[in-house]
């Protein structure tokens, strides 16, 4: 069975969700995903541009992962596709984590167990 959660990223990068789902073209729209791993996969559900100079946007994603990824695995992937870039704020499954990468696979943790 596969399960699901939400993520939402706070970031000061325009880049982010072309670089997240690697698409054919620099183009991406709400639905589109990315097969991360085997049955694990990324899907974009959308931007929010907050009001404001230099406010992040914040880029709501669905991570959906089986039996054949681990936590190690899903969580390096994660983090690299966040380093090197202005991140506010990381949150999986509604909870606020720190954006390295030992934090994110203990959060990921709760998923694949």
């Amino acid at each position: 069975m596969t399960e699901s959660t939400a993520i939402r990223i706070a970031a000061r990068d325009r880049m982010l969700a072309v670089d997240l789902l690697d698409p054919d073209e620099n183009r991406v729209e709400t639905g589109m995903s990315n097969t991360i791993d085997g049955d694990t996969k990324i899907t974009y559900q959308g931007t929010r541009i907050q009001k404001g100079v230099g406010g992040p946007e914040i880029s709501e994603w669905v991570l959906q992962f089986g039996t054949s990824v681990s936590a190690g695995l899903l969580g390096n992937w994660i983090y690299d596709q966040l380093t090197g870039r202005d991140v506010e704020s990381l949150e999986i499954g509604g909870e606020e984590v720190d954006v390295d990468e030992d934090s994110i696979q203990t959060k990921l943790e709760q998923y694949l167990d």
